[in-house]
């Protein structure tokens, strides 16, 4: 069967994580038609393609995705200014785990390596653009996606603080592998999440413990009189935020912790549109 530039597009935007239900479109060489906030003047050769959908309560979405391998350059920050878009980069907090706590050779990311905007708002037309990079050995382009409706309701309120677990020492002669990370908010509540690999001689149980010490510290509250096994459920912030606590051993001998963190925004009865990102971890040499 012949593979169309449709079917590349669809494949390109399904490895960025975009599940879209409507009809694919393929537009080499323009951009969406049905985009009611203004875009930039780009050259056609840059675009693969593009791809628009109505959902049947009328929320309109668009994807522009462009070939940055070309010689040509995308439309900068200040074509999108002179035409009414606001630039916002996401604050996603300190790139190292928290969980990681003191790790030898925990690396921080520079705060002043600020890049160019991760989205933009247009707010004439309640529209929101997201900038997202893909980059692989023999290609790299860039998608625009841009949502109208109910991302913006959320996007254009005032950013929130994302919540940083606390920092908790590991055990004296353990070693520790960072494993994944996440953080992110919505209209109901903001998340944490990260899970560590640790090698060393002890049960599932004291490893529990030692960090099950170190959350009553930093005023969490445990939910249940006694923790069950290497698991349990906590509360902070006067029960605002809820945890959880988990240690089990692994196969191979190494142990799986996991810490879990959400806290609840009041006076929001509906989810929404939100924001997540990755921690990324990087031990040193």
């Amino acid at each position: 069967m012949t593979t169309t530039e449709s079917d590349l597009l669809k494949h390109a935007l399904v490895q960025q994580g975009v599940f879209v239900q409507g009809e694919l479109q393929a537009r080499p060489g323009s951009g969406p038609l049905l985009c009611p906030a203004p875009l930039p003047e780009f050259d056609p050769a840059l675009v693969l393609g593009t791809l628009e959908v109505v959902n049947t309560e009328g929320q309109y979405s668009a994807w522009i995705m462009f070939d940055t391998l070309s010689d040509q350059r995308l439309p900068d920050e200040a074509a999108m200014v002179t035409l009414g878009w606001h630039g916002r980069h996401r604050d996603l907090g300190p790139g190292v785990s928290t969980f990681l706590g003191d790790t030898p050779g925990a690396k921080d990311v520079d705060p002043g390596q600020v890049g160019p905007p991760e989205l933009f708002l247009h707010p004439e037309t309640r529209t929101v653009l997201f900038v997202r990079n893909r980059a692989g050995d023999q290609d790299r382009y860039v998608t625009w996606q841009l949502d109208v409706g109910q991302t913006y309701e959320h996007l254009s309120q005032a950013p929130r603080p994302l919540l940083i677990l606390p920092m908790l020492r590991h055990p004296a002669g353990t070693s520790v592998t960072p494993i994944s990370g996440t953080r992110g908010q919505s209209d109901t509540l903001t998340h944490s999440a990260e899970s560590i690999l640790v090698t060393w001689l002890g049960t599932a149980t004291d490893l529990h413990a030692h960090y099950a010490v170190q959350l009553v510290e930093a005023d969490w509250v445990g939910q249940l009189p006694e923790p069950s096994g290497a698991s349990s459920t906590w509360s902070f912030e006067g029960g605002a935020g809820q945890g959880s606590l988990t240690v089990q051993r692994l196969a191979d001998g190494r142990f799986l912790a996991h810490l879990t963190a959400l806290r609840n925004i009041p006076g929001q009865d509906r989810g929404n549109f939100g924001l997540s990102a990755s921690v990324l971890h990087r031990l040193g040499e």
